[in-house]
């Protein structure tokens, strides 16, 4: 087979680790990784919780006109994408990159207002626990003992997988770039017509970008706001459920300049000033779980507008008639809140696809 050239549109997590699978899966590509924006440059990446948890975005299932046996299919679909990516993360710490890379366990707690079977879903809750590497349900006694307030009804230990968004993603580009095969041009891209007839096969990681690249309304902003506070004492991460319908989740992610507070999910919502009402809530919700950041101070705040599709995240093939040529394309974006947990998932998938389509 004569050499490929593959261009992939992005350069996030979904297009970085797409690019990279792409180069191991065929050995006769050359990537070129295209983007105006590269994520290790933002904000949100600087103070960003970036834990292995697994995807609990189900109102992306809401009113998205998919039948049940579609939506069954798709959860399988990222079960498969997060557990690889889960495997993968696993498979670095084993072979002692995991510093080199900002990979690391970390222990924690998923905690819960009531108890789990309480809840509307508690089934796929407790399916979803079990993907944990390491997760223990505890008694009451320990729940009283580890959250006094009282507050906490259910909770479960668990040990998972952490990563240093910035170092990861420069292992990436080195993996891309130290190939030999592999290339990075910042550019912005318009239009596919800017691309089409260049390469055998375009990959798009464009997140809310699909909006207008390749008009997917279905893609929209899902906004997130973090603030990290000046504390080093908070070792334990903690993630608490708040009710489905609430726009807040509370987490606490503690790093080694501080502590990572969040967090909301805000669907369709385009607006990334940092609002102080929510700071403020999202801190009354954190020390109400870990008492000891009574007396902390935000010294950063982040919002990031997530990619978020109505029927789950799209990692599909398209062919599309661009200028007279049809253009091949792997999509690969909308992971929403979860692209840490189902990136290196998602662009095995994708390169799998680019392979079907060299024949």
């Amino acid at each position: 087979m004569a050499v490929k050239n593959i261009c992939v549109l992005g350069a996030g997590l979904g297009g970085l680790a797409s690019a990279v699978n792409v180069l191991r899966r065929i050995p006769k590509s050359k990537v070129t990784l295209v983007a105006d924006k590269f994520a290790a440059d933002t904000s949100s990446v600087d103070v960003g919780d970036a834990v292995w948890r697994p995807w609990t975005l189900d109102s992306a299932f809401d009113s998205c006109g998919l039948e049940h046996s579609a939506v069954t299919a798709k959860r399988s679909l990222i079960r498969n994408w997060e557990i690889a990516t889960r495997d993968h993360l696993k498979e670095l710490l084993d072979s002692r990159q995991g510093p080199k890379c900002g990979v690391e366990f970390i222990t924690g707690y998923d905690a819960y207002t009531d108890r789990i079977e309480n809840l509307e879903n508690s089934s796929s809750i407790l399916n979803t626990l079990n993907t944990y590497p390491v997760h223990k349900r505890l008694h009451t006694d320990e729940l009283k003992y580890l959250f006094p307030s009282g507050s906490i009804s259910d909770a479960v230990f668990i040990m998972t997988i952490s990563l240093n968004a910035k170092k990861y993603l420069a292992w990436l580009v080195q993996e891309l770039v130290e190939s030999g095969r592999g290339r990075i041009l910042k550019k912005r891209v318009e239009n596919l017509g800017e691309v089409a007839g260049q390469y055998d096969v375009v990959v798009n990681c464009t997140g809310l970008g699909s909006r207008d690249l390749v008009g997917d309304l279905n893609t929209v902003p899902n906004r997130g706001q973090i603030v990290m506070v000046k504390d080093l004492a908070v070792k334990n991460y903690t993630f608490l459920t708040l009710a489905r319908d609430s726009e807040r989740c509370c987490y606490v992610y503690p790093r080694t300049d501080g502590v990572v507070i969040g967090g909301s999910y805000s669907s369709n919502n385009w607006n990334r000033e940092v609002d102080v009402e929510l700071r403020q809530k999202m801190m009354e919700d954190a020390r109400e779980i870990v008492p000891s950041l009574e007396n902390s101070v935000a010294i950063k705040d982040a919002v990031a507008l997530r990619s978020e599709r109505r029927g789950g995240p799209r990692v599909e093939i398209e062919i599309l008639p661009v200028f007279g040529r049809s253009l091949k394309i792997v999509h690969n974006y909308g992971h929403g809140g979860s692209g840490v947990s189902l990136h290196w998932g998602c662009g095995q998938n994708a390169a799998s696809l680019v392979e079907s389509l060299l024949g």
